[in-house]
């Protein structure tokens, strides 16, 4: 990387933006924690999916630290992480001649260019995540007590 004029190499890029990142890392785990609290049947959280947005989600290093498991504080309750690539619909389009341009390399960036260009009352869709109400338990028969081990205010 070339910042005015000068080379900045990898690791002196990584080492500038890792407080940055130790912070958005502390956050993710606490919004994971807010969200396990809400349901906490473990069998739920075994595997997580992660989206990853934005041009910084293209860094290695930013990649691998938010790769890393959130539910350290509960023993790893998570036992698979998988980042999944955002997929544009099959019928988008590149107006005007672009070459052989993959407009799928450039999903992220355009997923969040879609939801900035809309108002949010323009989105019916839109809720936050302290509007998502509590998982009901379907009615059935019991589960083993021990699917259902509870933590309390992990953090």
């Amino acid at each position: 990387m070339v910042v005015n004029g000068q080379h900045l190499s990898p690791q002196i890029v990584s080492d500038a933006v890792s407080p940055i990142l130790d912070n958005i890392f502390t956050h993710y785990c606490h919004t994971w924690g807010r969200g396990y609290e809400k349901e906490q049947k473990q069998r739920i959280w075994e595997n997580l999916n992660v989206l990853l947005l934005g041009g910084c989600n293209q860094l290695p290093f930013v990649r691998a630290k938010l790769s890393q498991n959130p539910s350290g504080a509960l023993n790893y309750i998570i036992r698979h992480i998988e980042i999944q690539p955002v997929e544009l619909p099959k019928d988008i389009k590149i107006l005007g001649s672009v070459g052989n341009l993959d407009i799928n390399e450039y999903a992220s960036l355009l997923t969040i260019a879609h939801g900035l260009s809309f108002h949010i009352a323009e989105n019916p869709e839109y809720f936050t995540p302290k509007e998502v109400p509590p998982l009901r338990r379907r009615p059935g028969p019991a589960k083993p007590e021990d699917e259902y081990k509870p933590f309390g205010h992990w953090w």
